[in-house]
């Protein structure tokens, strides 16, 4: 009995520890990158180099950090479906001007992507 008791107590924390990863989870996501040119997010130029991008899905805002975790870029931006689950990183910049700017970011095996939002109607017809 008392065996018994202990293995549905252990049970009992493992699920609920699991529920709570599963609510905590998804909230934040983020991954280091290495941009070959220079790009802008928003109205914000963002250099080649090396970034984290991060969404944070609370607060719908992407942001670019460098490598001292300074903010470089915010933006707002939403969460659209995706037909599949990519298994890479897959950004999208479109050629508005020069330079490309961010449209979209998919990050590693989600089946959703993470698309800014378009500031103007310019902006909106030139996607």
């Amino acid at each position: 009995m008392k065996k018994s008791a202990i293995r549905m107590m252990i049970a009992f924390v493992v699920c609920a520890l699991s529920v709570s990863m599963a609510f905590a989870g998804g909230k934040v996501r983020s991954t280091v990158v290495t941009f070959g040119m220079d790009f802008t997010v928003g109205e914000t130029l963002v250099k080649k180099g090396t970034y984290k991008l991060s969404f944070d899905e609370a607060k719908s805002e992407l942001t670019v950090l460098a490598k001292d975790k300074s903010v470089v870029a915010k933006t707002v931006a939403h969460l659209e479906d995706r037909k599949t689950s990519t298994f890479g990183m897959e950004i999208i910049l479109t050629q508005t001007s020069e330079p490309q700017a961010l449209v979209s970011v998919a990050f590693p095996g989600a089946n959703k992507s993470v698309v800014v939002e378009v500031r103007n109607a310019q902006a909106a017809l030139a996607r």
